[in-house]
């Protein structure tokens, strides 16, 4: 499938994701699969974390399509941005001890206090490294473009 048109479908992902989340849609609290207590709201969450990094990945080409070394970073980077994407589920699983990722007071660590924490570092760090990837990644950009010019004049 063409690059483009793979975007476009990650993109719309992602931008779905953020619409429904942020405007607290009624589906994300509807049961998806009542024997494990997964809500929609899991899901459409987890799809969204995962849809961010993977939009960047298509968006930029040189990381998509690398050919030199620091592009090859880029993509490695990304790759791993995207892993701990897809274990978002999974640790939020391990830490709420439930998949509607609902915590309480307890004194264990699985649901507890301690393990929100960590829960909640991990999704804002998930968040917020794809954004500073892109500031980064943009930076290197302009100033390799500059130094290019320069080196034409």
């Amino acid at each position: 499938m063409p690059r483009k048109i793979v975007l476009f479908i990650v993109l719309s992902t992602f931008f779905l994701t953020v619409y429904l989340v942020f405007s607290g849609a009624e589906i994300l609290n509807k049961p998806l699969i009542n024997a494990i207590g997964m809500p929609f709201g899991t899901l459409i969450s987890w799809i969204g974390i995962i849809a961010f990094p993977f939009s960047i990945y298509f968006a930029c080409k040189h990381i998509n399509n690398p050919k030199t070394r620091f592009s090859k970073n880029y993509q490695t980077v990304l790759k791993i941005l995207i892993i701990l994407a897809f274990l978002w589920g999974i640790v939020g699983y391990y830490l709420a001890d439930n998949w509607a990722f609902n915590f309480s007071s307890k004194s264990v660590f699985r649901g507890g206090v301690k393990a929100a924490t960590y829960f909640w570092n991990y999704t804002y760090t998930i968040v917020i490294l794809p954004i500073l990837f892109v500031i980064v990644y943009g930076l290197h950009s302009v100033f390799k473009k500059i130094n290019i010019n320069r080196k034409l004049k």
